[in-house]
C-alpha cells in the first residue's frame, strides 16, 4: 500500500519521496530529498572542467543569468524584464565560475 496523505499538507499527495518524522509522513514538498551520487572523481572534475557547455536558458521556470553572460539573449525568446531579473541559477555545478574571460 503506497502513502499519499502528507500530515503537513493534509491532503493526499502524488509523491514518490516521502519521509517519517515520527508522529508521521510527509510528503517532498516539506523537505528536500538526498541522493547518492555514485560519479567517480574524473567524472566529477569532467563536469567542472566543462560546466559551461552544459548551460541552458532557464531552470525550474528562471532566466540564468549564467547563460545571459556566456551566450547573450540571441536565439532565446525573453521579455527585458526577465533579463534583468536574471539570477544565477547553475552557481551549483559552476563552481570555478562563469564570466564570459573563462
Amino acid at each position: 500500500m503506497a502513502i499519499d496523505y502528507c500530515i503537513y499538507c493534509k491532503k493526499k499527495r502524488n509523491s514518490f519521496s516521502w519521509k517519517n518524522k515520527g508522529e508521521g509522513w510527509f510528503c517532498d514538498d516539506h523537505f528536500k530529498p538526498t541522493y547518492t551520487e555514485f560519479a567517480g572523481e574524473e567524472v566529477r572534475q569532467g563536469r567542472e572542467q566543462h560546466a559551461k557547455s552544459l548551460l541552458q536558458p532557464y531552470r525550474n521556470g528562471e532566466l540564468s543569468r549564467e547563460y545571459i553572460d556566456s551566450y547573450g539573449t540571441k536565439g532565446i525568446q525573453a521579455t527585458d524584464h526577465e533579463i534583468r531579473n536574471a539570477k544565477p541559477v547553475w552557481k551549483d555545478i559552476l563552481k570555478s565560475g562563469w564570466e564570459k574571460s573563462q
